[in-house]
């Protein structure tokens, strides 16, 4: 009995382990094409002036559209049928964040502006994002750098780093 006890024990503890090397591994997002590590700033912002007119083609969709959320890979849209009138939007849209290497974005029919998420760490709740972000309105969290940035509250909050006009790197955690 003491047995089977411990060898039912030992296979919970595999199958907890093996289940939580999964969900750490789904977490860390996609694997990166351009080569910038999404945890830095500099090459983020390179990557960024590299690519900036598809950058300003993807906020042009965003806007356009009043689109809330995009998701690349579910091709998941809020709202579902704001592409209705223009066929080949979507997927100009969903090419654009693919070759970008964006996960989601929410876009000016949102709360949050023009987000364009590139990294994502942990879980829905408490995790952190790392983001190109497009605002005529300056943030009031401006910070010189995101590189390791340590939240200084538990509350879900953002810091700003300017790249150029309008345009900033943004740091999320919480949830």
């Amino acid at each position: 009995m003491r047995k089977a006890a411990v060898s039912f024990a030992l296979g919970m503890a595999v199958l907890v382990i093996g289940v939580a090397a999964v969900m750490m591994e789904a977490c860390e997002g996609p694997d990166r094409k351009s080569g910038f590590p999404s945890h830095d700033d500099q090459p983020a912002i390179d990557f960024f002036f590299t690519h900036r007119p598809q950058f300003e083609r993807l906020r042009e969709l965003l806007t356009d559209s009043r689109l809330e959320f995009v998701h690349r890979d579910r091709a998941e849209l809020a709202p579902a049928d704001v592409f209705a009138k223009f066929p080949g939007r979507k997927e100009e849209l969903l090419g654009l964040m693919k070759d970008l290497e964006i996960n989601f974005a929410n876009g000016t029919g949102s709360d949050w502006g023009i987000r364009m998420v590139f990294e994502a760490t942990g879980m829905a709740m408490g995790g952190t994002t790392k983001s190109f972000s497009f605002s005529d309105t300056p943030p009031k969290r401006i910070v010189p750098s995101t590189d390791h940035f340590k939240p200084d509250t538990a509350d879900s909050s953002s810091v700003f780093r300017s790249i150029a006009p309008s345009w900033y790197l943004r740091f999320d955690w919480g949830g």
